[in-house]
C-alpha cells in the first residue's frame, strides 16, 4: 500500500513545476508515495496558511522568504533542496509613454511592487551599479493583479513583479526594462546578475527527524521531474497547463526562462544572503538568521553528494581589517611593476561598473588588458593574459565570482584578486578572504575611495 503524503505548493510553474510534474508523471507513486497536493494562489500567503493549518504538510515549495518568515514566528523550518533559479522571471516593466530610458529616469516615478518582493533586490543591485538613490523613487505596495489594473489606468509608471503578470503588462503596451538576470536598459543591454531568487523545497525539523524516508522519496521524485524538464520542456509545459490553469505558451516561456537545478552551490548561498538582507531591512524579520539555521544538506546529500557544492576549498581563516568601509587582509600588499603600467582584468557583468573601473586604473597609472562578464570568462581571461590585478564582482551570470576566485587561485595561488561587489555580507567577505582575495570593496563605491584603498596596498 502506498504511503499517503500531503505536499503544498503555489499555482505557479516558477515555484511548483517539479511538484506538479512528479505527481502527474507518477514519479511519487514509483517511490511508494500517494501524494496529494494543495496549490495556493499566491506564495505571499504561504506562511499564513502554514501557521493556520492544524495539520502541517510534509513539505512545501516556496522561496527562502517563506523559510525566514516562518522562523520569525518560531516555526522551525529548513530548506532541504533548491528547485529552480527563477530570477529571469522576476521582471521590471515600464509604460511605453512614461519617458523612461535610463535608471535615472525612474526618479519621481511610481513603481507598483508587492512589499518584500524579491525583485526589490534586483532594484538594489541595479541602483548600486548606477549610483542611484532608491529613496527618490516611490514604491507603491500592490499585489500583481492590482499592479496590472493600476498600470492600465496609468496610476503607476512601472510594474515590478514576476511572470506571467509581467508578460501581461507587456501585452498591455509595457516594455521590459530589466529582470534579475537580463538588462534591456538602452545602451546597457545584456546579461546581469542583479537577483538570485530560487524556488525551494522546505519542511520542519520535526518532519526531517520523523519522516526521513518519505522526504527522501519526495526528493528522488522531484529530481526525476527536474531531469524531465531538461529532457522535454515542451511536454512539461503541456502537462502543467491544466493543473496550473495557465496557457501553454505562458507555461513554456517560464520553463525556458528558469534554470531548474537542485544543486546547493555558491549561487544558492548568495541568494539566501541577499533575501535575508532584504527582509531585515524591510523589518519583516527582527534579526539576521545564521546560515546554518536556514537549510540542511543532509537529505540532498543522500540523494546525490555531487549536488552539494558549497565548499570552494578555502586556504584557512584569515584576519580581516576594515578601513573607511574597505576590507582587506591584515598586512596585505601587492607588488607594483616599476618598469611598466599595472595590468588589470575587470570581471563584472555591468558595463557601467567596468567603465568606472577603467577610470580607477588610469588614475593608478595602469591599463585594462582584459574584461570578463561571467566567472568562467574571468578564469579563461586570467589564463590568457596573466594580469597583475583582478577586480572581481561576485554576482555574475553563469558562475559566481566566488567560484571564479577559487578557480583562479587553485592554478595561480599568487594571483592578486580584489573583490568589488554589492554582495556585502559578513559570511561572503569571510569566504572570499579565506579563498585568498586580498581586498573587498562594497558597492556602491566612491571612485576616490577605491583608488586610495588600492594604492595603499601597492609596494
Amino acid at each position: 500500500m502506498l504511503e499517503h503524503v500531503n505536499l503544498w505548493g503555489v499555482k505557479d510553474p516558477n515555484i511548483s513545476c517539479q511538484l506538479v510534474l512528479a505527481k502527474k508523471l507518477g514519479l511519487f507513486e514509483h517511490e511508494g508515495l500517494n501524494v496529494s497536493y494543495r496549490l495556493l494562489q499566491s506564495g505571499t500567503i504561504m506562511p499564513r496558511e502554514i501557521l493556520r493549518s492544524p495539520v502541517k504538510p510534509l513539505a512545501w515549495t516556496q522561496t527562502v522568504i517563506t523559510t525566514m518568515v516562518l522562523r520569525e514566528q518560531a516555526h522551525d523550518v529548513k530548506i532541504i533542496a533548491p528547485l529552480a533559479d527563477v530570477s529571469s522571471t522576476q521582471q521590471v516593466v515600464i509604460r511605453r509613454d512614461a519617458d523612461i530610458r535610463s535608471p535615472y529616469d525612474l526618479v519621481g516615478k511610481k513603481i507598483g511592487m508587492a512589499e518584500g518582493a524579491a525583485i526589490y533586490v534586483a532594484f538594489q543591485n541595479m541602483a548600486k551599479d548606477y549610483g542611484l538613490d532608491l529613496s527618490q523613487i516611490e514604491f507603491v505596495n500592490l499585489l500583481p493583479r492590482e499592479q496590472l489594473e493600476a498600470f492600465e489606468r496609468h496610476e503607476i509608471d512601472v510594474i515590478a513583479s514576476w511572470e506571467p503578470w509581467t508578460s501581461r503588462a507587456i501585452e498591455m503596451g509595457g516594455v521590459l526594462f530589466f529582470s534579475g538576470s537580463q538588462s534591456e536598459i538602452p545602451e546597457h543591454e545584456g546579461p546581469v546578475n542583479w537577483l538570485i531568487d530560487q524556488s525551494m523545497l522546505m519542511t520542519t525539523v520535526d518532519h526531517i527527524q520523523q519522516h526521513h524516508d518519505q522526504l527522501c522519496g519526495v526528493l528522488r521524485a522531484m529530481a526525476k521531474a527536474t531531469q524531465f524538464i531538461e529532457d522535454d520542456s515542451k511536454e512539461a509545459a503541456r502537462i502543467l497547463t491544466d493543473p496550473l490553469a495557465i496557457g501553454y505558451l505562458e507555461s513554456r516561456r517560464m520553463l525556458e526562462q528558469n534554470r531548474y537545478s537542485m544543486a546547493m552551490d555558491s549561487m544558492f548561498r548568495l541568494g539566501i544572503y541577499s533575501i535575508r538582507e532584504l527582509l531585515y531591512q524591510a523589518n519583516l524579520i527582527a534579526r539576521l538568521p545564521e546560515e546554518h539555521e536556514l537549510y540542511t544538506t543532509e537529505l540532498l546529500e543522500e540523494l546525490d553528494p555531487a549536488l552539494i557544492k558549497l565548499n570552494a576549498g578555502a586556504q584557512g581563516e584569515v584576519r580581516i581589517i576594515e578601513m573607511n568601509e574597505v576590507y582587506m587582509q591584515e598586512g596585505v600588499t601587492i607588488q607594483s611593476a616599476p618598469d611598466r603600467p599595472l595590468s588589470f582584468l575587470l570581471a563584472d557583468d555591468s558595463s557601467v561598473i567596468r567603465k568606472i573601473l577603467k577610470d580607477v586604473t588610469t588614475t593608478m597609472n595602469g591599463e585594462v588588458i582584459a574584461e570578463a562578464t561571467t566567472g568562467r570568462e574571468a578564469i579563461a581571461q586570467y589564463k590568457a593574459v596573466r594580469p597583475d590585478i583582478v577586480i572581481m564582482d561576485l554576482s555574475m551570470p553563469d558562475m559566481t565570482g566566488i567560484d571564479a576566485i577559487a578557480g583562479i587561485l587553485r592554478q595561480y595561488p599568487d594571483a592578486n584578486i580584489i573583490v568589488l561587489s554589492g554582495s556585502n555580507f559578513p559570511e561572503t567577505r569571510q569566504q572570499v578572504f579565506e579563498l585568498g582575495a586580498k581586498m573587498f570593496i562594497p558597492k556602491p563605491f566612491d571612485l576616490q575611495r577605491v583608488t586610495t584603498a588600492m594604492q595603499a596596498i601597492l609596494i
